[in-house]
């Protein structure tokens, strides 16, 4: 298993995307979404971004100022998720997850980053 935020993490990831369609409703909407993941490590992303176009997806560290979406979610959250303990409809629902921007535009892909992000291998 690699570390979640690491570099071979953000390949694995990557690699999945490439391999996998983006559902043709959510692109008329989220093409840029920045996740701000609070209270990670000092030595990992505090940040990452996810790019949306009609070629595919990428995850890269970091923010980006034009985002459409903000997703803010704490680091020991995501990395359950990421772990398939935790379910991203119920984090938003307990308010673990906060979403700034176009949720309804967000929701349409919110399978699809949950298959994506809990997958430990391509």
């Amino acid at each position: 298993m690699v570390d979640f935020l690491s570099e071979e993490w953000f390949a694995s990831v990557n690699q999945r995307l490439t391999s996998r369609a983006i559902p043709t409703d959510a692109l008329a909407g989220v093409r840029l979404v920045v996740i701000e993941i609070l209270g990670a490590p000092s030595d990992t992303a505090h940040a990452v971004t996810l790019r949306v176009s009609e070629s595919g997806a990428t995850l890269s560290p970091g923010d980006h100022l034009a985002a459409d979406t903000l997703i803010r979610i704490g680091f020991d959250d995501a990395r359950r998720i990421q772990l398939g303990e935790l379910d991203s409809a119920s984090a938003i629902r307990d308010g673990r997850i906060k979403v700034r921007g176009d949720i309804g535009a967000l929701l349409g892909l919110a399978g699809w980053f949950q298959d994506i992000f809990s997958s430990e291998t391509p």
